[in-house]
């Protein structure tokens, strides 16, 4: 149950991006859902006591959009 909410997170993540884009940018929102969603996916991945590479992948992965999230908010100050 809890890999399909952040799956569904990250879907909706996608869609608001569709309906918001503008050009060419990335959507800080969509930013948001996919980092929350990848983040219960890790940890729904690395609650039953085995972390699989996948598990690893998705933090990773966390972390990388969390990067880009704060420098597209940088980016919007100026």
């Amino acid at each position: 149950m809890i890999t399909e909410f952040g799956l569904g997170l990250i879907c909706i993540g996608w869609i608001v991006q569709i309906i918001k884009m503008k050009k060419d940018e990335l959507n800080k929102y969509t930013l948001l859902l996919y980092i929350l969603g990848v983040v219960i996916l890790s940890y729904s991945g690395m609650s039953d006591g085995i972390i699989a590479s996948a598990d690893w992948l998705n933090v990773v992965s966390a972390i990388t959009s969390g990067v880009v999230l704060y420098k597209v908010l940088k980016l919007k100050k100026k």
